[in-house]
């Protein structure tokens, strides 16, 4: 028994060593195999690790700022930006570096064509994530127009230390002769026309849009301001155009980019879609006719009875007045699309006017200017007795009104009508109220 005793102790001894020996082993396998693949995930990671881009580092967006500001311009046509200048005889020596001529206002405003801008300063982008290479840099002297930054602007190669111009006002202010012979300077009024001549399907064009837009999406509050068409030269033949408001104190603007040379049009926010948009959704295909029966808009020339009464001494002044209105035929057209799509039928304007209740008032405001006001109460069926005002229907921008009249119940509560301050010396335009300036605003740019 005793033998026996000991043979199995010794048997469950060796059974005991051999598992323990055989757990270390399953253990050393296991602790191998996962230090491996730990270590074949962690070599490629550090093999693939993303290293930053020595060329974008602000001391590199000031190298590219400083090769701008550096750069020489040809002497003898910036000369002829500072002749008058000079005081006592003596000439003034004209600026002869980049940074040099954007210090210099009368440059900016006569070259350049940027008036009632504020200067902001020079920015830097970097542009290498583009297919040109991480070495480029994006340059731009900028100006705020309102909320909108314009420019000059130039590409950077720090590589090859060159500076190339993007748009035309980086290439007048590097050769200011040649620059300004470019077919894309000083284009903005041309733009905005094209712009606003755009045309729907149903004949309204973007400028109608743009009244019809507003007039039925955008609210009206004290702190509302149309501030109008802002366009910058991109590149090539390509423009950008914002129209830029304030709703409820807040600046906002639809942006649109413009091909010069197609005369195409492609909104690029959700703003400038809304307003395609409304054009879109205009089911008319004829807008009324607001022009007068006594104008000639073709031929721009009063006739019939006013053709001589434009030419009297004593009323002269007043009819070049409202001529200057009649011939801003974008303006007229965007208006009367604005009173289409509000749902006014060409054959009711037509009534309104042989009651008078829809009609053109000149009156003189002082010496050389005269306030022109389109009164049109559509709605209105009593004919216009001028012997016999009713208050309620005279227009708020009436300039024949006293202040104590104004005071009466009710008064200008029914009147629809919109007005525009024209100075006959200077032929300027000013509109008056929300509806007459975005109607001015929306076929004319800021600067």
């Amino acid at each position: 028994m005793d033998s026996r005793l000991a043979l199995q102790i010794a048997l469950g001894v060796l059974v005991s060593l051999i598992i323990l020996v055989a757990g270390l082993i399953i253990y050393e396998v296991t602790y191998e195999a996962e230090a491996q693949v730990v270590e074949t995930v962690m070599i490629p990671a550090d093999d693939n690790k993303v290293q930053p881009n020595p060329w974008a580092s602000e001391a590199n967006r000031e190298a590219a700022i400083k090769l701008v500001k550096r750069k020489v311009v040809k002497l003898e046509e910036v000369k002829d930006s500072k002749k008058g200048a000079a005081k006592d005889g003596e000439e003034e020596v004209a600026p002869t570096r980049v940074e040099q001529l954007m210090a210099d206002k009368d440059f900016i405003e006569k070259k350049l064509k940027l008036k009632n801008v504020e200067p902001v300063g020079w920015t830097a982008q970097w542009w290498g994530d583009t297919k040109y290479g991480p070495q480029y840099y994006l340059v731009k002297y900028e100006f705020k127009d309102a909320y909108i930054g314009v420019g000059p602007t130039w590409l950077v190669d720090l590589k090859t230390q060159k500076v190339v111009a993007k748009n035309v006002l980086a290439n007048v202010a590097l050769d200011p002769g040649k620059g300004v012979e470019s077919g894309y300077y000083d284009k903005a009024a041309q733009v905005v026309s094209a712009i606003t001549n755009h045309r729907f399907d149903s004949g309204v064009n973007l400028g109608g849009a743009l009244l019809l837009y507003f007039a039925e999406n955008v609210s009206k509050s004290e702190e509302d301001t149309i501030l109008g068409w802002t366009i910058t030269h991109d590149r090539g033949n390509q423009f950008d155009a914002y129209f830029q408001w304030m709703e409820n104190g807040e600046s906002t603007y639809a942006q649109f980019a413009f091909d010069y040379d197609r005369k195409a049009l492609r909104a690029v926010n959700l703003q400038a879609a809304d307003i395609m948009r409304a054009g879109e959704a205009v089911t008319h295909t004829k807008a009324v006719d607001i022009m007068p029966n006594s104008y000639d808009a073709d031929k721009r020339a009063w006739i019939g009875p006013a053709k001589k009464a434009s030419t009297q001494p004593r009323t002269r002044a007043r009819f070049k007045a409202l001529a200057s209105v009649l011939n801003e035929s974008e303006l007229v057209e965007s208006f009367q699309w604005l009173l289409t799509g509000q749902g006014t039928k060409p054959e009711d304007l037509e009534r309104c006017k042989e009651t008078h209740n829809c009609r053109f008032m000149p009156q003189q405001k002082d010496k050389d200017t005269y306030r022109i006001i389109y009164i049109f109460n559509v709605d209105r069926d009593k004919s216009f007795d001028p012997k016999n005002i009713d208050p309620e229907w005279v227009c708020e921008y009436s300039l024949n009104v006293d202040e104590a009249a104004k005071k009466a119940k009710g008064w200008a509560s029914k009147s629809q009508c919109v007005a525009w301050d024209v100075n006959v010396k200077t032929d300027t335009i000013t509109p008056i109220g929300q509806t007459s300036t975005l109607a001015y605003r929306a076929i004319h740019p800021r600067i």
